[in-house]
């Protein structure tokens, strides 16, 4: 099954596109997994990487398909976890150091992706917590 989302209900649009250039747009793709690229009323947007990075999450492993008011602290929760046991979804460069680094998901992250929604997986908590300590023997 594909992996689908939608992002037109999350209220800060720029939580989820950030405008780029015509040559950006136009120039091959760098990452792994391609970003998903638009252009509207003549502006050309990519998908932010934490916002990418979050539909994976919800799609696949954090067992949650959406992030609504109710549920984005339990959104948070679960990632926090998975971040600590498994390893952060993404990296960013550090303006200062020039290094690359992990980038952890904060409350306020994900609370700014509310109205986010995935035809992602629902797991329970303890589908989510054995599917993430599945790979260690304890």
């Amino acid at each position: 099954m594909a992996l689908n989302w939608n992002t037109k209900n999350v209220e800060e649009q720029s939580f989820v596109w950030r405008q780029i250039s015509k040559e950006e747009y136009k120039s091959e793709n760098r990452s792994i997994i391609p970003q998903t690229k638009m252009i509207k009323n003549g502006v050309h947007y990519e998908m932010t990487k934490r916002c990418h990075c979050l539909i994976w999450s919800l799609g696949l492993h954090l067992g949650i398909s959406e992030i609504t008011h109710h549920n984005y602290d339990k959104v948070f929760n679960r990632m926090y976890l998975w971040e600590r046991v498994k390893s952060p979804n993404m990296r960013q460069e550090n303006p200062k150091t020039g290094k690359s680094e992990p980038y952890y998901y904060t409350k306020d992250s994900i609370k700014a992706m509310i109205g986010l929604s995935t035809n992602g997986v629902i797991l329970s908590k303890k589908e989510f917590l054995d599917g993430m300590f599945n790979d260690y023997i304890i």
